[in-house]
């Protein structure tokens, strides 16, 4: 988690998320948090077409409780099944299902002997393989070291403890920017791993753009063969939490937490992302930070933030979320859901959709009202979204009425 969080907080071992997501092709927009467009509360169609004014009547749900330091959601879809199953990865160690009213299941895996819950340390990311046979967690052991296992699944859903394997590990030179976040490529044949820079603050040895240094990375691991080493994917992130697959343009997106004065959403076309550079620490946001970097992120495929905004209003450590398509609330266009872990916000940000290959705008924000100490939102598996808290309680996203 970030480093100037922890500063805010006055050095409180609170656990904080953040993400980075760009495109190569257009200027970030630039939003104070107040700047907001109104949410119409009208009945228009419930579709994304283009040609319609975009339109989202979206609020907060009543909090469901009974959570300890819920850090991410994941869904199980098995082969040969039409249903699927919502889980939850706590902190300290535990995964559970999620009922489908969102209330906490039973607990399906006790890594708590492996990891332990201290300020940006702990079970961090979960995700599960196409077939719905395999779980893959990321978590800090206990030297605080990150770690990406891979577990079979019972007939039950239970995690076959004694079938753990690891599959990555990383040293962390420091207590936070951990990253943690993991997604299984479309395909299915292989594993991004988000890892931060490593920590302090500013990127003090340089290691998100170094190609010789997994920290600030994306990571592949090739999850079809069993004996596959971890490469380099892509470069320049600074603490990212979470990241997303949006189907419909085939395009990553990613939430980075930023140093002193910006919070940044990056989008990029999959296909395009292997090898690209999101800045940190050459940039904050879209402003200059470490100028020695800059000539090693634009030598290579340089993506810029699509949106960023400013540490104002309580802001600053960004959560990010996922483009919405679902059919329960009310909208026209394509919105991402994310959240500032500090402030609370929970926000959407209108995006005009557009070729992977091409550019991706976006079109303002709205604020959908507040959650306290948000880490992520999410879709479950009917594709509600759902805003975690680290507080102990996850808060859907339901249509405004």
């Amino acid at each position: 988690m970030p480093d100037k969080v922890i500063f805010s907080l006055c050095c409180a071992l609170t656990f904080m998320v953040v993400a980075c997501g760009a495109n190569d092709a257009t200027a970030p927009s630039v939003v104070s948090p107040n700047e907001v467009m109104p949410v119409d509360t009208g009945s228009p169609a419930k579709d994304s077409s283009p040609t319609k004014e975009p339109f989202l009547a979206a609020t907060l749900g009543e909090p469901i409780s009974g959570y300890q330091t819920p850090v991410d959601m994941a869904i199980r879809r098995t082969t040969g099944s039409t249903s699927a199953q919502t889980y939850i990865a706590e902190q300290q160690g535990l995964v559970r299902e999620v009922s489908p009213d969102g209330r906490p299941g039973r607990v399906v895996a006790d890594l708590t002997a492996l990891t332990q819950a201290d300020g940006e340390q702990g079970l961090l990311g979960l995700a599960f393989d196409n077939a719905g046979s395999r779980a893959f967690v990321n978590y800090t052991d206990l030297d605080g070291n990150t770690k990406v296992d891979q577990l079979a699944l019972d007939a039950d859903g239970t995690f076959a403890g004694e079938s753990r394997q690891n599959l990555y590990t990383v040293d962390q030179p420091y207590g936070n920017h951990n990253g943690g976040d993991l997604l299984v490529m479309p395909d299915g044949n292989s594993l991004l791993i988000f890892n931060g820079d490593g920590g302090s603050s500013g990127d003090p040895e340089r290691r998100a753009l170094d190609p010789s240094s997994d920290h600030g990375k994306i990571m592949q691991i090739d999850i079809s063969s069993s004996n596959s080493a971890p490469r380099f994917w892509a470069r320049g992130l600074r603490n990212p939490w979470r990241a997303s697959y949006d189907e419909r343009t085939q395009s990553l997106w990613i939430a980075d937490v930023g140093q002193r004065m910006w919070e940044e959403i990056n989008v990029v076309a999959l296909e395009r992302s292997e090898g690209a550079s999101f800045g940190w620490s050459a940039r904050e946001g879209a402003q200059a930070f470490n100028d020695d970097q800059e000539e090693i992120h634009t030598s290579v495929t340089a993506v810029d933030p699509i949106f960023v905004y400013p540490h104002e209003n309580g802001d600053c450590s960004i959560s990010g979320g996922f483009v919405y398509r679902g059919t329960e609330i009310p909208h026209v266009g394509s919105w991402y859901f994310f959240a500032d872990y500090c402030s609370g916000e929970v926000r959407a940000l209108c995006v005009l959709d557009a070729d992977p290959s091409g550019e991706i705008a976006t079109c303002g924000v709205i604020s959908l009202g507040k959650v306290e100490n948000p880490v992520g939102i999410m879709p479950d598996a009917s594709g509600r979204p759902w805003v975690l808290s680290h507080s102990g309680s996850i808060v859907p996203i339901v249509p405004a009425s």
